[in-house]
Formats: C-alpha cells, sequence, structure tokens
C-alpha cells in the first residue's frame, strides 16, 4: 500500500438472498493519507458504513460485538496468508500453480472492476478426491488489495467483497 490511496469495498457476508440483503452489506473504507508535518509517518483510517433497522438499534451493533462493523477488512475475508499465495503466482491467463498446504491456484481469465484489469484467481482443494473451488480473487498486481474476493462453500457463492471506488492523490 502507498500514501495518498483510497479504497473503498462493498462487503457482503452473507450472500444468500433474502430480504435483509441491505442489513448484510457494508461499505469499507480504506485511506493512507501522508502527513507532511510528520515526516516518514502516514495516517491511516478506515470506516464502514452499513444500514440496519431502527429497533435493531443496539449497544452491539453500535460498538460492534459480535457484528461486522469496524472489523479489519484482513478478518473478513482478505487473509494475510494470502499474500504467500499471489507471490507464487506469474499472472498470466492459463496459469496454474499447486502450493503445498492450500491447493492449486489457477489464473481463468482477467475482468474490469471499476476501470481497473485484474486477473481471475481462483483457489481449489481437494475435499473427498473431488477438486473444490474456495475462493476467487480479481487481481490487479499494480495495487495491494484485490479488486474482487468471492468466498465459496459447497459449490455455492458464500460471501464476497468487490472495490467499489479506487483513487490516489
Amino acid at each position: 500500500m502507498q500514501k495518498g490511496e483510497r479504497y473503498e469495498f462493498k462487503i457482503v457476508l452473507d450472500a444468500t438472498e433474502s430480504e435483509d440483503a441491505l442489513e448484510k452489506e457494508v461499505v469499507y473504507i480504506l485511506e493512507i493519507k501522508s502527513k507532511p508535518e510528520k515526516e516518514g509517518f502516514v495516517e491511516l483510517n478506515f470506516t464502514t458504513r452499513s444500514l440496519i433497522r431502527e429497533e435493531e438499534l443496539t449497544y452491539e451493533k453500535v460498538f460492534n460485538l459480535g457484528g461486522i462493523i469496524g472489523v479489519p477488512l484482513s478478518f473478513l475475508i482478505v487473509n494475510p496468508m494470502y499474500s504467500y499465495i499471489f507471490e507464487q503466482i506469474e499472472f498470466e491467463v492459463g496459469e496454474k500453480v499447486k502450493i503445498l498446504g492450500f491447493g492449486t491456484v489457477k489464473v481463468v481469465g482477467k475482468e474490469t472492476v471499476v476501470g481497473r484489469e485484474g486477473f481471475i484467481c481462483q483457489l481449489f482443494q481437494v475435499e473427498e478426491k473431488e477438486e473444490k473451488l474456495v475462493v476467487e480473487w480479481t487481481i490487479d498486481p499494480t495495487l495491494a488489495l484485490p479488486l474482487r474476493a468471492k468466498n465459496f462453500k459447497d459449490g455455492e457463492l458464500e460471501s464476497f467483497f468487490e472495490l467499489i471506488s479506487y483513487g490516489k492523490e
């Protein structure tokens, strides 16, 4: 990450369709600001925004005890261990890398997310002699964070996050 960057992500932790879909969405904003008066330092800000029903406005919701508001992005979807995986990949469509202890990563295509082109990388793990898709990322190698990440369980989309805005000073 670099000073002057601003990322805004939409996060959906339960991608199953329901009437409460708005309550399952969180917008996560990460900003890295220059601090000219403090040479060698940057200001790191992260903010979350979500909708909840008025009657559910409780202490736990406000201060995030047991909820998702305010949880660092890395704990939600971007597992720091994944950076190890990304270091092993040549970002080229058709690339396939077996990573001991994780599974097989395949670069299956490219897509554009908010005007940025990224490589679609899929992580497969073998369960009961069957290869199953676990995670799919869209990676722009020039950015520190994925453009999109999708988590799967039993072949179904379980949760995802995607970049909805990116800027640089």
